[in-house]
């Protein structure tokens, strides 16, 4: 617990000393976890580029849950209005889906994060996750397409027995029951 507190201590001192300087302004967001996300990702407010993910660090929960994702983001210019009530998100883009930190505005009344501060940032979504999926398997059909027919049959031969062989697998699986949701005699 000790630890846990002086972690937390030298990266908020560390987020304050960075987030002095005039020409940028660093955050930290809290992500429960980050797909397609890595240091030097952009970070959009509104749509528009104004940052850049400099840090992404494994951080101990502070409720005693699995462990946390705290990314250090630095925009700019400090004339963006980042404000408690913002919506932090991770989005992708492009075909490899691409990650980069997404900011909506909250209402204009919430008051301004100082400098240094932290956020939570929000869950990431499943179609978020199966986007990404699925623009990976495209980039593989991509360069599967590049090999010779006799090969490509070989391995679409073998993707059929491995997915035939899951969903076997999910048929013969017991169903498992919650004891909520049994009835009580």
């Amino acid at each position: 617990m000790i630890g846990h507190i002086a972690r937390t201590a030298v990266v908020l001192v560390g987020l304050s000393f960075l987030g002095c300087r005039s020409d940028v302004f660093r955050f930290q967001i809290v992500f429960p976890e980050t797909p397609a996300l890595k240091e030097g990702s952009p970070v959009r407010y509104l749509g528009l580029e104004v940052g850049k993910v400099e840090r992404i660090v494994l951080t101990p929960s502070a409720n005693g849950g699995p462990p946390e994702i705290s990314v250090v983001v630095a925009l700019k210019e400090k004339t963006i209005p980042i404000r408690q009530d913002d919506k932090f998100s991770v989005g992708t883009q492009g075909l490899l889906g691409e990650g980069f930190v997404n900011i909506q505005p909250g209402p204009p009344n919430s008051p301004p994060i100082p400098a240094g501060s932290s956020v939570r940032g929000e869950t990431p979504t499943l179609p978020l996750k199966t986007l990404s999926s699925y623009q990976f398997a495209l980039e593989i059909g991509a360069k599967l397409d590049s090999l010779p027919a006799e090969k490509r049959e070989q391995l679409r031969q073998t993707f059929i027995q491995i997915i035939d062989a899951a969903l076997e697998e999910q048929r013969h699986r017991p169903t498992q029951r919650r004891e909520s949701a049994r009835p009580k005699k």
